[in-house]
C-alpha cells in the first residue's frame, strides 16, 4: 500500500500538465493523496476536470478522492458564504472526503469574518454532511479535514452538538495546536491527527504526537505552500497573488519535482513519528490510512 497525503492542495497546480507529471510521478514513489480544496466550487472544477481520465495504466487513480472544501478564509461575506455553502449541498454526495473546512480565530482572519459568523457557516456545512453521511456504512464513513487556529474547542463543540463523529463521521484535525485537554476531546469524539512538518517543530507538537493514541495518526504534508500558475508566457501575470507562474514546457518538470519532494517530506515525517514514539510506524500509519481512506 501506498503512504498517503492526507492533505494536499492538488488544485494549487495550476494546468492538467502539471498534475497530470505530478500524479505520474507519485505513483512511481509509491506515494497517493487526497486533494483537498479551498471552495465547493474548486472541488466540482477539479473533479470533473478528471473525470474522463484513463487511469488504468498511471497514477491518476487517486484522482477521485477529491475532497470537497470551505476553507474559513473563503468566508468573506454572508452572500459569498451562502453561494459557497449552495455549491457544497449540492456536491455533497459526490465524495465522502471532506475538507478543507473549519474555524480561524487568528486576529486578521476574525476582522474578515467574526467567530459567531465562521461558527455559523461551519455548522451548516457540517449539518450538510451529517445529512449526507447518515446513509453510509461506518466502513465507509465521511473523512473531514478540519482547519482549526485557535478555535479547537469551538469546533470540537460542534462536532459535539452533531452526534455521529468517529462512526459515519470522522474529524481529521489538520494538524493540531489546541491544547492537551482539547486534543483528549477529539480522540474521545473518535477523532485522528494528520501530522506535517509544520507540528514537528513545536515541543508542543511533538507531545501531542507521541501523546495520541497510535492508531489516530496521519500524514500530511500541506503542500504546496503557494499557488503554482502554468503560462504559456513567464512574463504573464498570475491572477493569482503570491502565485509562481511557469511556461506550459517546464509543467512536466515541475509537476515531477513536487512529487519527489512530496514523497521524501511524507517519509521524512514518518520517521520524525517513529522517532518520537520509539518503534517504527509505518505499519500502523499505513492501518489507519486504510481504514478511513481505502
Amino acid at each position: 500500500m501506498s503512504l498517503l497525503d492526507t492533505h494536499y492542495h492538488l488544485d494549487f497546480l495550476g494546468g492538467f500538465d502539471i498534475q497530470r507529471a505530478f500524479l505520474d510521478r507519485l505513483w512511481v514513489r509509491d506515494v497517493s493523496i487526497i486533494a483537498q480544496t479551498m471552495t465547493p466550487t474548486g472541488f466540482r472544477t477539479g473533479l470533473d476536470s478528471w473525470l474522463d481520465v484513463d487511469d488504468a495504466e498511471s497514477g491518476l487513480g487517486s484522482v477521485h478522492r477529491w475532497s470537497l472544501g470551505l476553507h474559513p478564509w473563503e468566508i468573506t461575506s454572508e452572500q459569498v458564504a451562502d453561494e459557497h455553502l449552495a455549491v457544497f449541498a449540492n456536491q455533497v454526495e459526490r465524495t465522502r472526503f471532506i475538507g478543507e473546512i473549519g474555524l480561524d480565530f487568528s486576529p486578521r482572519r476574525l476582522e474578515v469574518a467574526n467567530a459567531a459568523f465562521q461558527r455559523s457557516v461551519l455548522a451548516d456545512v457540517l449539518q450538510l454532511v451529517m445529512g449526507a453521511a447518515r446513509d453510509v456504512s461506518p466502513a465507509e464513513p465521511y473523512v473531514l479535514s478540519i482547519h482549526a487556529v485557535r478555535s479547537a474547542g469551538a469546533v470540537l463543540s460542534l462536532l459535539a452538538e452533531l452526534g455521529g463523529c468517529g462512526q459515519t463521521a470522522v474529524p481529521v484535525f489538520h494538524w493540531f495546536s489546541g491544547t492537551s485537554q482539547e486534543l483528549t476531546a477529539l480522540v474521545r469524539l473518535g477523532g485522528y491527527v494528520s501530522v506535517n512538518p509544520r507540528m514537528l517543530e513545536s515541543k508542543r507538537g511533538r507531545a501531542y504526537i507521541r501523546q495520541v493514541p497510535a492508531d489516530r495518526l496521519l500524514l500530511e504534508s500541506d503542500l504546496p505552500s503557494e499557488p503554482i500558475i502554468a503560462h504559456q508566457n513567464t512574463t504573464e501575470n498570475s491572477h493569482v497573488t503570491g502565485a509562481n507562474t511557469v511556461t506550459e514546457a517546464n509543467a512536466v518538470v515541475l509537476g515531477r519535482k513536487h512529487a519527489d519532494e512530496l514523497a521524501e517530506s511524507l517519509r521524512s515525517t514518518l520517521a520524525h513519528i517513529s522517532s518520537l514514539r520509539e518503534c517504527d510506524m509505518t505499519a500502523q500509519v499505513m492501518a489507519n490510512q486504510a481504514r478511513l481512506y481505502q
